[in-house]
């Protein structure tokens, strides 16, 4: 691959791990408040997952987060890619 596509899969991942982990997050929380009867339905649960996760999304788009995940992203794309390069 090229030095843009290895930036390119570097933020991807990063994206990735972010909506994964506030996909596992939410689920956690909208599971202990149904522990508790908060929802009238299954249907109402999942509905609450992706609002929770927007809700959590607020927290996590605040710049240092967002900064941190775009050089990390990109650093973390460069360095794979360096080490394809040279220990083929």
């Amino acid at each position: 691959t090229t030095w843009p596509n290895a930036v390119a899969y570097g933020l991807t991942a990063a994206a990735s791990m972010v909506a994964l982990a506030l996909l596992i997050y939410s689920t956690t929380i909208m599971l202990t408040q149904s522990t508790r009867r908060v929802y009238e339905g299954p249907m109402e649960a999942l509905v609450d997952v992706v609002r929770l996760m927007i809700e959590n999304l607020q927290f996590v788009g605040t710049t240092e987060i967002v900064a941190t995940l775009v050089v990390g992203g990109i650093l973390g794309g460069l360095v794979t890619e360096w080490v394809a390069r040279n220990y083929r």
